[in-house]
């Protein structure tokens, strides 16, 4: 990622100004001029307004500006479109971003994956971490494995 220019952070920062006094429109606009100019964190950040701010979300908009922050290298981007797709029950493109984000992101994927599955246990929601569990075992995180065998002994009766 290039750094910002100094007129790009005053953008940013308006852009955030006005998103938390509540002027979705003022924000919007301000956060899609420096998404279109192509940078990823940027483009995150639009794509995190619309899903995370809006009322009600923008969640297919969200996705086109996650796609487009990923195909820029923006690990965080695959992390949202994976826990997004997890959300509306598509295991198969959950898997495919979570893959994606730890192709990007090497160091934090197998930590995040474990933590979230550790998450979703905490919450009664076994099953779902699971394919979480298994990525971050394949991916070497420590305590991977011990928290799948757990899982398969719950789900033993044991």
């Amino acid at each position: 990622m290039k750094p910002w220019t100094p007129e790009e952070r005053r953008i940013f920062s308006e852009a955030s100004a006005k998103s938390e006094g509540g002027d979705m429109r003022g924000a919007l606009g301000l956060y899609r001029k420096l998404a279109k100019a192509g940078d990823a964190t940027f483009q995150h950040s639009l794509a995190y307004t619309l899903e995370a701010e809006c009322k009600p979300p923008r969640k297919g908009e969200a996705a086109i500006w996650y796609k487009r922050a990923v195909r820029n290298g923006y690990a965080p981007s695959a992390w949202n479109l994976a826990l997004g797709y997890a959300e509306t029950g598509q295991p198969r493109w959950q898997m495919h971003w979570l893959k994606v984000y730890a192709r990007l992101d090497r160091k934090s994927a197998p930590r995040d994956m474990l933590e979230w599955a550790q998450t979703l246990i905490a919450r009664r929601r076994a099953e779902e971490a699971r394919s979480y569990l298994e990525l971050a075992a394949k991916l070497g995180a420590s305590g991977a494995k011990k928290e799948l065998r757990k899982l398969e002994r719950k789900a033993r009766g044991g």
